[in-house]
């Protein structure tokens, strides 16, 4: 017997009242199919909801391009759910084996993942060597197309999301197999995957997907014409300045904030995650990094980050073991990240799990100390006046730190504005 998870990505509100119905049975959604002994491990915190979805046991393509080969146009959650007999075939009594019906035998859940992540790493590190032994012009494509004969077509998505993240342009990977060859796609937030496979669909033999993710069939032959037609697409809508990779940040802590448990679970409620709804992130201004160390046999990061003196709590920035030497100089950082629980023998703590750390800007005191001094004065700067409208500081509202205002992070650039004032 299978589990069935369900991808919410792009869940609607709509929706949501069916999650959360399965939800309150026991078993949380956002996942794909994994085995129950997957799901013993999630209740008992050994491994992340994040984890099994990103490298589910047993791993199936996208199982809702394939719905919508099998069944027609399915657009939504719950219309997958129905085409796969789910409201019916899966009640949530029987999501898990009942006490007198035998499990299926228990695999070792840690170890495939430990295994696929190394057939991931084995992919990535191909792929960046195929890039950057590009001749240049190549190199300066808006949009990539890379594959190997030998490749896992199961990862090549996840890897094809690794490559978006280094790269910041779309980039689909195409694992070679017998017969016709599989890929994966992933997008950025201004460029149109799905469009983009339909305007060369001449190349291919079968796609499908959304503007974010998508999936296709290809004859071998015909992989270099495609990867040639699919960067000329991206050349005339994929503009300079979206190529500069963003974080988009939902909340700036105000000072004091504290990081909890009962503030991950708050977050928590948010969920299921997915496109739609991405995860929380959160900005920390002008933290410190202490206690820094290298996990994962150097791929990840681990440091504790300190926050007006005070202990933040403890971070992990997975992929980021090569910034070592970055953070171990003296200075402020302005740390991107999303806030989960971390369960370790037998523990449970609050982690910052890293986006992205940003050198603060070294003028932030200063123009933080002139904007204060602007709040008893008579008259008020024009400036400094604008600023305070931005954070409605005057409204009575919830405290909210400078760096949410436009004016004041355009003042941080423009020095002399402040010092004219």
């Amino acid at each position: 017997m299978k589990v069935l998870f369900v991808d919410c990505d792009g869940v609607l509100n709509s929706e949501r009242w069916f999650i959360e119905d399965m939800r309150n049975g026991g078993v949380s959604f956002g996942l794909r199919s994994v085995d129950p002994a997957a799901v013993e491990m999630l209740r008992e915190g050994k491994v992340t909801k994040q984890q099994l979805r990103e490298q589910a046991i047993p791993k199936p393509n996208d199982m809702g391009t394939r719905i919508r080969k099998e069944n027609g146009k399915v657009t939504t959650t719950r219309e997958k759910l129905i085409a796969m007999g789910a409201l019916q075939d899966v009640p949530k009594e029987n999501l898990v084996p009942p006490e007198d019906k035998p499990a299926p035998p228990r695999i070792d859940a840690l170890q495939e993942l430990k295994q696929r992540q190394a057939v991931e790493d084995q992919i990535l590190r191909a792929a960046i060597q195929q890039v950057e032994e590009s001749p240049e012009a190549k190199q300066r494509r808006r949009a990539y197309v890379l594959w190997g004969e030998d490749w896992h077509e199961g990862v090549v998505g996840i890897v094809a999301s690794r490559l978006v993240e280094r790269y910041h342009r779309p980039v689909v990977l195409i694992a070679g197999a017998d017969g016709l060859w599989k890929g994966s796609g992933r997008s950025i937030a201004s460029f149109d995957l799905h469009s983009a496979l339909g305007a060369c669909a001449k190349f291919l033999e079968r796609f499908g997907g959304h503007r974010a993710a998508a999936g296709l069939s290809i004859d071998p032959e015909r992989v270099g014409a495609f990867a040639d037609a699919f960067a000329a697409h991206a050349e005339g809508l994929v503009a300079e300045e979206d190529l500069v990779p963003t974080t988009a940040v939902d909340a700036v802590l105000p000072r004091g904030t504290k990081l909890t448990l009962e503030l991950c679970s708050e977050l928590r409620r948010l969920a299921p995650f997915g496109l739609g709804n991405p995860q929380v992130t959160l900005l920390a201004p002008a933290c410190e990094v202490a206690d820094l160390a290298t996990v994962g046999d150097g791929k990840h990061l681990r440091f504790r980050v300190r926050r007006d003196g005070f202990d933040a709590g403890s971070a992990i920035a997975f992929g980021q073991g090569t910034q070592l030497d970055r953070f171990r100089r003296v200075g402020r950082y302005d740390v991107a990240f999303r806030l989960e629980e971390n369960h370790w023998n037998g523990t449970v703590a609050p982690q910052l799990v890293i986006r992205r750390v940003f050198d603060a800007d070294d003028r932030f005191e200063e123009v933080y100390a002139w904007l204060r001094g602007q709040w008893r004065a008579e008259p008020r700067d024009a400036l400094a006046q604008a600023i305070f409208d931005e954070l409605e500081v005057e409204g009575g509202g919830s405290r909210r730190h400078p760096l949410e205002s436009e004016t004041f992070r355009a003042t941080l650039a423009r020095p002399v504005l402040v010092e004219a004032a």
